[in-house]
């Protein structure tokens, strides 16, 4: 069942009296769109833009009815550090008058490296946040004007320094690979760069081609060539190979971490765990409803302000569809599935025959009670998950 919850009073479709673990809050402020880029943003302009975001987060928050108890906390966007240190030490004063602080493990805010300032780490720090992640995307100039980013190479290595300095415990640098006209010695070369910069966690994708995004538009005029899938996974390797060789553990298709710096937030999504989503397009999970909070955010303060939820669609999801979204997710990680534990959440059941045919053909393997991919079966992950619910 899906629904539209647009122009009308919406309930919200699944009770938060529970316990909710994850909390992920969307701040959707940039400064213009990056090329690659189809999240929901607002590019800031006004200062009553960032007055009704934070009345609208106080709003939201209230709605839940009660003292919030995550174990994660994790501040994405748009860019969180598009916020001025003032407002961004009243967005944190605000997400607190509706959290228990001493529940939290992991408190994540995502920025990008021209924002990172001496006084803005610092309200990081007081706020409680232990991990920023940083969208550096590359270290290389020509890549970083490709991929419309604004800093520079060492506006990063400076972020990094300034974060580190500051007492941020652990610092996760986004990487982007397969980009337009990148050789495999470039991409060699720009992870270097990255190890160089003593991060504890790198996240490495596959440049992506999303549908209205101008990188999408200049392929469709023949302005860019998107490498090809053998070009694709000779990048994706080299990536995995020399991450690997440097210390930092593939724990997850795309996710490269130190010892003790794993990403827990982004592991209850892997997991398929319950999360709650506050903000312009935040998506929320609980029990077996999901529902996606209003992007534009004049439409979601609007809501919010009638006393409304500003849900504008939902979705009870079925078994079936649980057990493939488990097995999809949790194959990513290197632990893989616990068979068990996902059909009992999902009320269905793995197709045995599937398992020995994606089995026989090397792609999946069984640790224990444990369904994992095998290293060849990594490098087509998505492929092997379809094929297997």
């Amino acid at each position: 069942m899906r629904s539209s919850a647009r122009g009308r009073s919406a309930e919200r479709t699944a009770p938060l009296s529970r316990r909710i673990r994850a909390i992920y809050i969307h701040s959707p402020f940039c400064r213009r769109r990056c090329s690659y880029c189809d999240f929901a943003i607002a590019i800031l302009r006004t200062r009553d833009d960032v007055e009704q975001y934070l009345r609208g987060l106080s709003l939201e928050l209230h709605q839940t009815g009660r003292l919030l108890e995550p174990r994660t906390v994790y501040v994405g966007g748009g860019t969180p550090s598009r916020l001025a240190p003032t407002d961004l030490r009243e967005f944190f004063r605000r997400i607190d008058d509706h959290l228990e602080r001493r529940s939290i493990l992991e408190y994540t805010v995502e920025a990008n490296p021209e924002d990172v300032t001496s006084e803005r780490a610092d309200v990081l720090v007081e706020a409680g946040v232990t991990r920023v992640s940083l969208g550096v995307q590359s270290l290389d100039p020509t890549t970083l004007a490709k991929l419309g980013r604004r800093h520079t190479p060492d506006q990063a290595r400076t972020a990094i320094h300034v974060l580190r300095r500051a007492g941020i415990r652990s610092i996760n640098v986004d990487l982007i690979f397969a980009v337009p006209g990148q050789s495999l010695t470039d991409l060699a070369t720009d992870v270097e760069r990255f190890i160089s910069c003593s991060t504890d966690h790198v996240s490495a994708y596959n440049l992506t081609y999303e549908e209205r995004t101008p990188l999408h538009s200049l392929e469709l005029l023949g302005r860019v060539n998107k490498q090809d899938s053998d070009d694709e996974l000779a990048a994706f390797r080299l990536v995995r190979e020399r991450l690997d060789e440097a210390g930092f553990a593939a724990y997850e298709v795309s996710n490269f971490a130190k010892p003790g710096h794993r990403s827990l937030h982004n592991l209850t999504y892997w997991n398929n765990a319950e999360y709650l989503g506050v903000g312009p397009s935040a998506v929320s999970c609980v029990g077996h409803v999901r529902w996606k909070n209003e992007p534009d955010l004049a439409r979601w303060f609007a809501a919010l302000r009638a006393g409304r939820p500003p849900i504008v669609e939902a979705e009870s999801l079925s078994p079936e569809r649980m057990l493939g979204e488990s097995v999809a997710l949790g194959l990513r990680t290197t632990r893989g599935v616990l068979r068990a534990r996902v059909e009992r959440r999902a009320r269905a059941s793995i197709d045995p025959d599937r398992l020995e045919r994606l089995t026989a053909m090397g792609l999946i393997e069984f640790a224990g009670p444990r369904i994992r991919l095998t290293e060849r079966g990594l490098e087509i992950a998505d492929c092997v998950a379809a094929e297997l619910i």
